[in-house]
Formats: C-alpha cells, structure tokens, sequence
C-alpha cells in the first residue's frame, strides 16, 4: 500500500499533517531522492505538524545530525550522505537517540540495517514539472492514512480506518503532552 501525488510547497504541509498523527517514538521516516527533492522540506513540515518550529530546521549536510527536541515527539534529522556505513551513524548517538524519537534519514540507502529497528516509513521525492512527485509507503504493519487521497488529487493504494475524528483526537493528545 502507498499514496502517491504530486505536491507544491503547500501540499508538502498537508502531507506532513496528514503522516503526523499516525508517527510515534521509534519510528524511522526514509528519505529517498535526488538533490533538491525535497527532504529537508518534508522534514521542516513534519516538524511543524509535530507541534515544533519549522524554523529551525535546516539541512543537516555537514553536521550530519540535527535533534529538534521541541517537537513531540522530537525529531532526530539524519543525512547520511557523507556516511561510510552504519558505524558512523552508532559513533554519532543515534542509536541512544531514536527510541524515543521519530528519526527522519535522508540518503538512508548509504547506512545499511538503519531501517531494521522501529517501523520505518519510505518517502519518495522528485522532481515533476516545478512540483514534487512524493511516494508514501507506510510500515507494514500501518495502513496510508486516510488523509492522504484528499491531498492535491493524490492516488492511494490501501486506506487506514482512521477518520478525521481520530486525527483530530490524536493532535489533541499529543498537544496536551507537550
């Protein structure tokens, strides 16, 4: 199961505000792309949709690893690009970080076994005629939120029982946690 649709910057957030509310600590978010599709945006919108600052998200290229605790639940923003393998990824802390945690990876490819702890969610992006073509496929064990077919005309392959009631109620909670 997946959705798939075209985005501009808007419905990069909408997006965002839709995966939000099924995400929990322990899970891990694949950022899959080229340069300049779109990682580091999705991120600053899930961060948003997360209850955290949008403004302080930026690319982690040279620090290879940003934490936005402000968000609930916090976010750890990888981007392995520059990575040699999962090792480098252990020396920086991420492994102690990402249990309580929902860690967004950019370039995960290069960092084998990141994604065989927690449930991890591949995103795709790329470049589609001024907008972004993004694929959501959810863990296995997670259906697509129902939000997601009524993003900017989006096509989904499977749908979660998940109402707008029960988004609603799960932002609700997550705001009184914070």
């Amino acid at each position: 199961m997946h959705w798939r649709g075209l985005v501009d910057e808007e419905g990069m957030g909408r997006l965002a505000q839709a995966v939000a509310p099924v995400l929990r600590a322990g899970d891990r978010v694949l950022l899959e792309g080229p340069l300049g599709a779109g990682k580091t945006t999705w991120v600053r919108h899930l961060v948003a949709a997360l209850g955290g600052d949008p403004g302080l998200v930026s690319s982690p290229t040279y620090t290879v690893l940003h934490v936005y605790d402000h968000a609930q639940p916090v976010v750890v923003h990888v981007d392995a690009y520059r990575l040699q393998g999962a090792d480098e990824l252990a020396a920086l802390g991420f492994d102690e970080l990402v249990d309580d945690a929902v860690a967004c990876i950019e370039w995960a490819g290069r960092v084998p076994g990141v994604a065989d702890h927690g449930r991890a969610w591949r995103v795709v992006l790329e470049h589609a005629d001024g907008r972004r073509q993004v694929t959501v496929f959810p863990p296995s064990d997670q259906d697509v939120p129902c939000a997601l077919p009524m993003i900017d005309g989006g096509s989904v392959a499977g749908c979660a029982t998940v109402g707008q009631a029960d988004i609603n109620a799960q932002a609700r909670s997550r705001n009184q946690l914070s």
